[in-house]
């Protein structure tokens, strides 16, 4: 399916529970466990929605996931937006695993931020950094990247394959990923989720 098909029937679902979150006097933020994951929601938002209504963000990618990473490994997640894929990483590399996360948007590193706090149990093993990687570390001046998928309204600036909207990545350092394991003495890595 479309990745515009599929916002499409997100947009008409989220407009359902929207509608009858509000019977009961609720807004589209909440605080939710799904799994032993406790989520930071924002309904209005395609990734958040699919956490709230299915479990998880790429369900079938996040059963896979179990299939190749095993306790006690090393895992990249590069574009870790919110952590709906970070979070659930934690969980399977263990006590003795690591996740180094990277998500350039200031606004999903706040809220990736924000859902590690509220799972002190894995988060202190994710290390999270407002980065980018790109082919050499230096700087890139004022980029927008794509990193929300908004259901409550369709803004003329969504983009007109993959209907996201660009955020901005203001703080984030640009940095090659050879020279960030370098300059943090990184032996080895198992897995590098790629989400760019």
């Amino acid at each position: 399916m479309s990745t515009r098909r599929k916002i499409t029937l997100a947009r008409w679902a989220y407009q359902c529970v929207h509608a009858a979150r509000a019977l009961f006097a609720r807004d589209d933020h909440t605080i939710v466990v799904r799994g032993d994951i406790v989520w930071d929601l924002d309904l209005g938002e395609g990734i958040d929605f699919a956490i709230y209504l299915l479990g998880a963000f790429e369900r079938s990618s996040i059963r896979a996931y179990s299939q190749l990473i095993h306790p006690g490994a090393v895992v990249i997640d590069v574009g870790a937006n919110i952590g709906a894929h970070t979070l659930p990483f934690a969980h399977l590399v263990g006590p003795g695993g690591r996740v180094l996360a990277f998500e350039p948007t200031t606004y999903a590193f706040h809220r990736l931020q924000r859902n590690l706090a509220l799972n002190p149990a894995i988060a202190q093993r994710v290390s999270a950094y407002q980065a980018m990687l790109a082919a050499q570390s230096g700087n890139v001046p004022g980029v927008d990247l794509y990193a929300r998928w908004p259901l409550r309204h369709a803004p003329e600036t969504r983009h007109s394959t993959h209907m996201g909207i660009a955020a901005s990545t203001d703080g984030a350092e640009v940095v090659a990923l050879d020279d960030w394991i370098e300059r943090h003495n990184i032996s080895r890595v198992d897995f590098i989720k790629l989400d760019v």
